[in-house]
């Protein structure tokens, strides 16, 4: 899991953003259940758990639900536990309708 910073920052520029290591109703729920909340409260999931996700993703999308997206990290250019590798990045458009674009910057 990534460190709180992320959600922090995001969530001090205006972001709607909900991090698993600070919410106790998230906390502890499988990956398929994490998905399933990030798809009913309309966020995309940000993760560095590729290898579970990328098959999650295709499991549920199966039947024909939609989520809004995963973004999937590397951590071996970004450590996730380091909070100076937290956001510096500009979102690469387009974005989701009705999302403000704004430039990460430290």
């Amino acid at each position: 899991m990534f460190t709180s910073v992320i959600a922090q920052r995001l969530g001090g520029r205006g972001h709607d953003v909900a991090a698993v290591v600070t919410d106790q109703a998230l906390l502890g729920l499988s990956d398929e259940q994490i998905l399933a909340a990030a798809a009913a409260g309309g966020r995309a999931l940000v993760t560095a758990n590729i290898k579970d996700f990328a098959p999650l993703d295709a499991a549920y999308k199966a039947p024909g639900r939609n989520h809004a997206g995963l973004v999937l990290v590397s951590t071996k250019t970004r450590p996730k536990t380091d909070p100076s590798s937290a956001p510096s990045w500009k979102p690469s458009p387009p974005c989701l309708p009705n999302q403000t674009r704004s430039p990460l910057t430290e």
